[in-house]
C-alpha cells in the first residue's frame, strides 16, 4: 500500500462533505488522519480498510497501485495522440477522470496538457478554455517538451475559435520547441506541419501554406497515409487557386481524386468535386461549377454538417451570381434550417455568412445591412485579424449601397475594403 491511499481518502471524504473530525471519530486521531491525507503517513491495512468502509470506497480502488494508474494514463494519452475519440472518452469517463480528481492536489503538467488536448478533441471549448487558463498560469515553468505541446495545443484551441493567425504563430512556436524526442516522433512532426499549412491557408499566408504543406505531404507519402495525401493535394489545389494558377490547381485535385477513388472515400470525393467546382467558378464557368458542386452535395451524405453547410453556402453564392432566384430561395431555406439545428445561437464565420447572404438576397435596406456589418461582422473579423474575409464583407456592403444608388456611401466602403486588403500577408 502506497501513500496514494491518503489522496483517495481525502477525495472521498470531501465528496461526502465530511470533516476530518467526522471521519476520524472513533477510529483514529484527527492529527493522524491529517498525516495520512497529506501523504506523510501510510496507514496499516486495518486502519485503511476502516476508513474506506466509512467512506464507501470500492475495494478494488483501495488495492489499485500507482503503477496501474500510470499505465491507464499512458494508454489514454496514446488514444488522444491517435485521435481515437471513442476509446479516449470511454477511458476518461471510466478511469482517468476519477484518477485526476483524486490526485488534483498534485499538478502534473504533462497530464494536464493532455487533458487540454482531450477537451479539444471533443470540441468542448468551454472546458478547453478553463484548462487553457489553468495551464497558462503554469507555462513559465514548462520544460522544452511541455512547451512544444503547450504551443501546439494552444494553437489547436485558437484555430477552433477561428483565430487563425494567432494559431499559426503558436504552431510556429511549437516548431521551434521540437526537441529530439519530438523529432523522432514522425507522426507528431507530420501533424504539426499539416496544422501549420491549414492555419496558414485560413490566414491567407500563401508562403507558409506551400512551405509546410510540402513538408507534410512528403511525410504523409513516406508513411503511406493515403487519405492524408489526398487532403494535402486538395490544400495545394486551394493554394494554386489563390495564385490564379488554375491548371495546376486542377492537376492537384485530379491527384486527390485518384487517391480518394482508390481508397473508396466518399467524403474525400465530395471535397474533390467541390474543389473542381470552385476552380470552374473562379474562372466564371458558373454552370459547370454548379454541376460539380451538386455532385459534391450528392456525396455529402457522408460528410459532417460543417462541410455540408459550407457547400450549400457556396451553391447559394454561385446561384445568386447566376441570377437563379428559385434555386437561391430553395437552398437558402435549407441552409437556414441546417445552421439553426447545428449551431443554434453560436456565432462563427458560417453563421455570419448565412446572415449576410440573407440580407443581400432579400435586398435589405443598406442602412440595416450597415448596422449588421458594424455590430457583428467588423468586431468578429477584426478581433481575429481575418482581413481577407472582412474586406469581402465590406465590398458586399459597398455593392448594396451601389445597388440602391447611394454612390457616396458605396465609395466609402469600397475604400475601406481596399484599406483592409492591404493588411493581407504577401
Amino acid at each position: 500500500m502506497d501513500n496514494r491511499i491518503g489522496q483517495i481518502i481525502k477525495h472521498y471524504r470531501l465528496q461526502a462533505n465530511m470533516t476530518q473530525a467526522d471521519l476520524a471519530d472513533g477510529l483514529i486521531s484527527v492529527s493522524y488522519l491529517s498525516k495520512i491525507e497529506n501523504g506523510n503517513q501510510i496507514p496499516p491495512r486495518d486502519i485503511a480498510e476502516l476508513l474506506s468502509k466509512r467512506l464507501d470506497i470500492p475495494v478494488e480502488l483501495l488495492n489499485q497501485s500507482k503503477d496501474k494508474d500510470n499505465k491507464l494514463i499512458e494508454d489514454w494519452i496514446d488514444y488522444l495522440l491517435e485521435e481515437d475519440v471513442d476509446n479516449a472518452v470511454n477511458m476518461y469517463e471510466n478511469n482517468i477522470k476519477q484518477i485526476l480528481e483524486i490526485t488534483h492536489s498534485t499538478i502534473n503538467i504533462p497530464i494536464e496538457l493532455h487533458k487540454f488536448r482531450y477537451f479539444l478533441l471533443l470540441h468542448d471549448l468551454d472546458q478547453a478554455l478553463q484548462q487553457y487558463q489553468h495551464l497558462n498560469m503554469q507555462s513559465k515553468k514548462f520544460s522544452n517538451m511541455e512547451l512544444y505541446y503547450w504551443y501546439k495545443y494552444s494553437g489547436i484551441f485558437w484555430d477552433l475559435k477561428e483565430y487563425h493567425p494567432r494559431a499559426l504563430q503558436l504552431f510556429l512556436k511549437a516548431e521551434k520547441h521540437m526537441d529530439e524526442f519530438v523529432l523522432h516522433e514522425q507522426k507528431e512532426q507530420t501533424d504539426l506541419y499539416y496544422r501549420l499549412a491549414t492555419a496558414a491557408s485560413s490566414s491567407k499566408d500563401l508562403h507558409n501554406v506551400y512551405h509546410y504543406n510540402k513538408k507534410a505531404l512528403d511525410l504523409f507519402r513516406s508513411r503511406y497515409l493515403l487519405e492524408e495525401c489526398s487532403e494535402s493535394h486538395l490544400l495545394f489545389s486551394n493554394y494554386f487557386r489563390q495564385v490564379h494558377n488554375y491548371k495546376q490547381a486542377w492537376k492537384c485535385t485530379e491527384v486527390a481524386e485518384d487517391i480518394a477513388s482508390k481508397i473508396n472515400c466518399p467524403t474525400l470525393l465530395a471535397k474533390c468535386n467541390e474543389s473542381y467546382g470552385s476552380i470552374e467558378i473562379d474562372q466564371h464557368h458558373y454552370q459547370t461549377g454548379i454541376d460539380y458542386l451538386l455532385k459534391s452535395y450528392e456525396l455529402c451524405i457522408h460528410c459532417n454538417m460543417e462541410q455540408k453547410i459550407g457547400l450549400i453556402l457556396k451553391l447559394i453564392k454561385v446561384y445568386y451570381i447566376h441570377n437563379s432566384h428559385t434555386e437561391v430561395s430553395k437552398w437558402l431555406e435549407q441552409v437556414l434550417l441546417s445552421v439553426q439545428e447545428f449551431y443554434g445561437n453560436k456565432i462563427n464565420k458560417q453563421t455570419l455568412d448565412v446572415k449576410m447572404l440573407e440580407h443581400r438576397i432579400n435586398h435589405t435596406n443598406p442602412n440595416a445591412l450597415e448596422s449588421f456589418v458594424k455590430k457583428d461582422i467588423i468586431p468578429y473579423f477584426e478581433e481575429r485579424s481575418l482581413h481577407y474575409e472582412l474586406q469581402l464583407y465590406l465590398r458586399q456592403l459597398a455593392d448594396a449601397y451601389s445597388y440602391h444608388e447611394q454612390f457616396q456611401l458605396a465609395a466609402i466602403y469600397y475604400q475601406k475594403s481596399l484599406k483592409t486588403h492591404n493588411y493581407l500577408p504577401i
